[in-house]
């Protein structure tokens, strides 16, 4: 029953690390630019 919860829980966390990484590599090619 807590099966689609814990997917919405998992994709949240996925989405979140997805933007950390992005904005990450963001920071890194414009600091070396």
């Amino acid at each position: 029953m807590d099966f689609k919860k814990l997917t919405k829980i998992q994709f949240a966390a996925l989405f979140i690390i997805f933007i950390m990484v992005l904005s990450g590599v963001a920071g890194f090619l414009l600091y070396i630019i």
